[in-house]
């Protein structure tokens, strides 16, 4: 919140994680979406309507599902990036320069591909992985430079046989994520991990 204040009408916030903390934080301090110019938000899933994204829902949106909808219901300046779109971007070793965050990069998508590439059903392509919270970041960074398009749209938890589910349902002040352009995503990424 402190940042928010020190830097209002400019700040901008990525999440990348579950909502807890940002939930709270609209409860203590219903003005805060004002003072913020940008909050990208990596959770959900937008237009997609596939079984696999209906089964996987995500891990962000399950973890609080009652945080993730009273941040969907708020007035932040609000883009929802969800997983129908940055499981679209594929990293593998080659997609990381060589430089000291080129290489910690490596090691940490390397490692997480070898524990969920086979959630993703990305199994038989070694430890490529979607890369999740690094598209998130792209977008925040320079959404047009990363091809991101986006639709309004309202964001809403919706209990699923697999459990709660974060959709795009119907018309809002947000925007959802319906597309980007992975090559370039991943010339943003190589060009900062060099």
């Amino acid at each position: 919140m402190q940042f928010a204040l020190d830097h209002a009408g400019e700040a901008e916030l990525l999440c990348i994680g579950p909502l807890t903390n940002l939930s709270a934080a609209l409860e203590r301090a219903p003005w805060l979406p004002e003072l913020f110019r940008s909050v990208v938000i990596m959770a959900g899933h937008g237009v997609s309507d596939s079984e696999w994204l209906r089964q996987a829902g995500d891990t962000n949106t399950r973890h609080d599902p009652v945080a993730a909808q009273h941040v969907a219901d708020s007035l932040l300046p609000a883009v929802w990036v969800g997983i129908d779109i940055t499981r679209s971007v594929l990293l593998s070793g080659d997609d990381f320069g060589n430089g000291k965050a080129g290489r910690v990069l490596r090691r940490i998508h390397q490692e997480y591909g070898r524990n969920r590439a086979r959630d993703y059903g990305y199994a038989e392509v070694g430890w490529h992985v979607p890369a999740h919270d690094g598209v998130a970041a792209v977008c925040l960074a320079d959404e047009s430079a990363a091809g991101l398009a986006t639709v309004p749209g309202r964001m809403v938890v919706l209990d699923t046989e697999s459990g709660p589910t974060l959709r795009c349902n119907g018309s809002g002040h947000h925007r959802v994520a319906t597309g980007i352009d992975t090559a370039s995503v991943l010339r943003l990424l190589r060009r900062v991990t060099l």
